[in-house]
């Protein structure tokens, strides 16, 4: 059974340029987003680690200057917000970092 079997997947693309918390996806409420895959590559060095509105859901990641890295999609989630909450990216640099996200929505009772 493939992923969208279960639930409709959806993409963004953002290209976040500001060191700091940098909006992905709005805070809505009763929706919790599920990451699927991911590809992140930055211009210059610059370190990358996905929240739930303020608080980190995934491991810090290093980007090397032009480089990146690409997540495959899976079944399970690479990570998830908690319910009502934002999907932000939080960068150590102010430097231009294309991301593009495979994703679902579900209301946290999936």
């Amino acid at each position: 059974m493939s992923i969208n079997d279960k639930r409709r997947i959806r993409s963004v693309s953002v290209t976040p340029a500001s060191a700091g918390s940098n909006e992905i996806l709005p805070a809505t409420a009763d929706i919790r987003y599920n990451v699927y895959g991911f590809v992140a590559i930055a211009e210059l060095a610059n370190k990358i680690t996905f929240m739930s509105d303020a608080s980190d859901i995934s491991a810090e990641w290093p980007l090397a200057a032009n480089g990146g890295m690409v997540v495959g999609v899976t079944e399970v989630p690479w990570f998830s917000t908690n319910v009502g909450e934002a999907l932000n990216v939080n960068m150590t640099q102010n430097v231009s970092t294309g991301i593009t996200l495979l994703y679902g929505v579900d209301n946290g009772n999936a």
